[in-house]
């Protein structure tokens, strides 16, 4: 019988295109942290076309639903960091949604 080998590439670093300098450093940048700036550029977008977006409540709401989340892609980051995978967050994640806007629309709770 022969004997086949097979390599699993999964933990591979991805080839990379090189770049110099500062196409280099953006290019980094954007990967890591697009959506922070991404956010950022949305909340400056908003703030500038309308009065009533930059303010104190505005701010706590953004923080206080995005802390939630926060949370939940914690809990998966340590789960993946021990070598498993949990693919039950997202789906806990989206039925915890469907539980509140039911609630608030049916009976009226804000949450508060």
């Amino acid at each position: 019988m022969a004997q086949t080998n097979i390599k699993s590439t999964a933990l591979e670093q991805p080839v990379s295109i090189s770049h110099d300098g500062f196409t280099a450093w953006f290019t980094q940048m954007l990967t890591r942290y697009g959506l922070l700036w991404l956010c950022v550029l949305l909340v400056i977008i908003f703030s500038l076309t309308t009065d009533s977006f930059a303010s104190m409540l505005t701010l706590n709401a953004i923080l206080e639903s995005k802390s939630k989340i926060a949370l939940l892609a914690l809990a998966a980051t340590t789960t993946m960091l021990v070598g498993k995978i949990d693919l039950n967050v997202g789906f806990g994640i989206v039925l915890w949604h469907i539980l509140v806007i039911t609630l608030q629309v049916q009976f009226g709770f804000l949450g508060r």
